[in-house]
């Protein structure tokens, strides 16, 4: 399944184990990341804290 930003399912699969392709308008993707900058929040610091625990 291929979801858009915006939780919009862009391309599904079927009920068998398949590849699934979209086309990904990467200026709009650009856009959204102006919009809802989620990225800027991430905490690197806590990545290493998290792959001892696995």
């Amino acid at each position: 399944m291929v979801i858009d930003p915006w939780g919009t399912v862009v391309s599904r699969a079927g009920n068998r184990e398949e590849i699934v392709y979209a086309r990904i308008d990467l200026e709009y993707e650009k856009k959204v990341r102006t919009m809802v900058p989620s990225l800027k929040n991430r905490r690197e610091d806590v990545y290493l804290a998290l792959d001892k625990n696995v």
